[in-house]
């Protein structure tokens, strides 16, 4: 490797040496002695697609290359940094569709339902939604499209 770049400035190339194929190319970066520089062609060869933006937010890996969850791993909803968002799209669902609950009660519930969600587990949010049907705080078509939801802003850890 031939580096023109030691200190890694921004908007600065490095020329290096492909440590697959031997053709020189440049790279935006230092590289960090005893690690492999690559030509763009040999990464993108190499590496997995990035994950890709979700509608509604977050970043999802592509399910092929997702880890298997721990043994003792809960599904749960994203933490705070998403509950904006969560929250905006759960009330776009409850406002839209008829029956169910006033829209002062709106808030608490969806405080509610994503408290369980963060806090214990995806499958203690889905409990209670059935148990909001149960007692006809929301409708079936209301617990379903918060269901689909909660399942779209969850994640294993």
């Amino acid at each position: 490797m031939v580096g023109s770049n030691p200190s890694g400035a921004a908007g600065v190339r490095t020329q290096v040496t492909c440590s697959k194929c031997g053709k020189e190319t440049s790279v935006p970066f230092a590289p960090t002695p005893g690690r492999p520089v690559f030509c763009r062609e040999c990464f993108a060869q190499r590496a997995p697609p990035a994950p890709r933006p979700q509608q509604g937010g977050g970043f999802r890996e592509p399910s092929a290359f997702r880890a298997p969850p721990a043994a003792n791993a809960r599904q749960r909803m994203m933490a705070q940094g998403r509950k904006g968002h969560f929250m905006h799209d759960a009330k776009a669902i409850l406002v839209r569709m008829e029956g169910g609950m006033d829209d002062q009660h709106i808030r608490a519930f969806l405080e509610g339902l994503f408290a369980r969600g963060a806090r214990q587990s995806t499958a203690e949010a889905q409990q209670f939604l059935d148990e909001k049907v149960a007692d006809e705080t929301i409708t079936r078509d209301q617990r379903n499209a918060l269901g689909q939801l909660v399942e779209r802003y969850s994640f294993w850890r």
